[in-house]
C-alpha cells in the first residue's frame, strides 16, 4: 500500500499524457478516473472468483476439516485489548500519515510553485512512496537484527530510535524555510509572465528547446481582468484561466494554465 502511493503519483501523470493526445484537457483527466475504476471491478473479481488458497478456499477447507476455523473478531478485540498495541498504532499513524500527507500534495507542491509539467511532478512526488521498494525491507532486517542480539526490546528499541530520527527530521524540514513567506515570497519585483507551450512548431519558431513564450509579445497582447500585462514574482507561479483570445493567440484548448516567470532568464 505504501509503495502503491507512489506508483500512482508516477503512472496516472503518464496515463493522462496518453489522453491528451486523443482529446482536451478537460476531458483527459476524467478520463484517468476509468484506469482506477476498471482496477477496482478486476480486483473485486479476482476476490469474489479466484481460491483464497492453493488447496482451496478457506470455507471448503473448513468444512473439510483441513483448516481451524478462525474468529477474526476475536483476534482483533485480543490485539486491541493488549496494551503493547495501542503504541505501536500511535506510531504507525503517524509515520504513515507523515506518508500520506506527502503524497497529497507535493505533486501539486511541484506543479503550482515549482513550474513543473505533471509528469515531472508525479516523479518527484512518487520518491516518498517508492523509497518503501527499500525502506520497509531495512526496517524489518533492523528489527530482526536487534531481536537477534537483544530479544524483543531489541525491537522495541530500534523502533523508537527511527520514529524519533523521522519525527527530528520533519521537523527540520517544516523549519528550514520558517522565517520565509510560503511558498515564495509574497511580495517583491515582479516579471513578465511566460508560458510553456507544448508544440514543436511554438519551439520552432522561438528557436528554444524549452518551448516557452511570453504572454505580452510573440503576437500576443494577453493581459489581466484590470487590463494589465501579466506579472509573477521571481521563482514564482500561478495558475489562470484562459480567455478566448489567449486560446487563439497561443494555440492552445486548455481552460487552465500554469504562468511563471521567464524560465532560467531564457528570452529576456
Amino acid at each position: 500500500g505504501n509503495l502503491g502511493g507512489g506508483v500512482t503519483l508516477l503512472v496516472m501523470p503518464q496515463i493522462m499524457v496518453g489522453f491528451l493526445k486523443v482529446t482536451d484537457q478537460d476531458t483527459a483527466w476524467r478520463l484517468c478516473m476509468i484506469v482506477p475504476a476498471a482496477m477496482i471491478i478486476l480486483a473485486t473479481l479476482l476476490v469474489t472468483k479466484g481460491r483464497d488458497l492453493p488447496d482451496g478456499n478457506y470455507k471448503e477447507l473448513e468444512m473439510s476439516g483441513a483448516k481451524q476455523k478462525g474468529n477474526g473478531s476475536l483476534v482483533f478485540l485480543i490485539a486491541a485489548c493488549n496494551i503493547n498495541t495501542i503504541p505501536l498504532m500511535i506510531c504507525y499513524a503517524t509515520c504513515f500519515g507523515v506518508e500520506l500527507t506527502m503524497n497529497n500534495v507535493a505533486a501539486g507542491f511541484f506543479y503550482n510553485y515549482q513550474g513543473v509539467t505533471p509528469q515531472l511532478a508525479g516523479i518527484a512526488a512518487s520518491m516518498f512512496g517508492l523509497m518503501n521498494i527499500f525502506a520497509r525491507s531495512l526496517g524489518g532486517l533492523l528489527s530482526d537484527f536487534c531481536n537477534a542480539r537483544f530479544g524483543m526490546r531489541g525491537r522495541l528499541w530500534s523502533c523508537w530510535i527511527i520514529q524519533t530520527i523521522e519525527g527530528v527530521m520533519c521537523c527540520v524540514l517544516g523549519s528550514v524555510t520558517a522565517d520565509m513567506s510560503a511558498p515564495y515570497p509574497a511580495d517583491g519585483p515582479k516579471y513578465p509572465a511566460f508560458v510553456e507551450i507544448p508544440k514543436d512548431e511554438w519551439r520552432v519558431a522561438l528557436n528554444s528547446s524549452w518551448g516557452w513564450t511570453p504572454l505580452v509579445g510573440n503576437g500576443c497582447n494577453v493581459a489581466d481582468a484590470d487590463g494589465k500585462p501579466f506579472k509573477v514574482l521571481a521563482c514564482g507561479t500561478k495558475s489562470i484561466k484562459t480567455t478566448d483570445a489567449m486560446k487563439d493567440c497561443l494555440g492552445i484548448q486548455d481552460k487552465l494554465i500554469l504562468i511563471q516567470d521567464p524560465p532560467l532568464g531564457h528570452m529576456m
